[in-house]
C-alpha cells in the first residue's frame, strides 16, 4: 500500500482564473467517475477525494 497523487496544471491560467478552472476540473472528475464526488479521511493528514 502506498501513497500516491496526480497534478493537473493549466500553465497558461492566471490566479484569477485559479478556483473557477478548478472547481471545473473537480466537476469532471467527479462526472466521469475518476474521483468520489465525497471529501474523505483516506489522505495522510489532510481529507481528499477518493479515487
Amino acid at each position: 500500500m502506498g501513497d500516491h497523487f496526480q497534478t493537473i496544471v493549466d500553465l497558461d491560467a492566471t490566479e484569477q482564473d485559479a478556483a473557477r478552472l478548478g472547481a471545473g476540473l473537480l466537476d469532471w472528475l467527479i462526472a466521469d467517475g475518476i474521483v468520489s464526488a465525497e471529501r474523505t479521511d483516506c489522505v495522510l493528514d489532510n481529507d481528499g477525494y477518493r479515487n
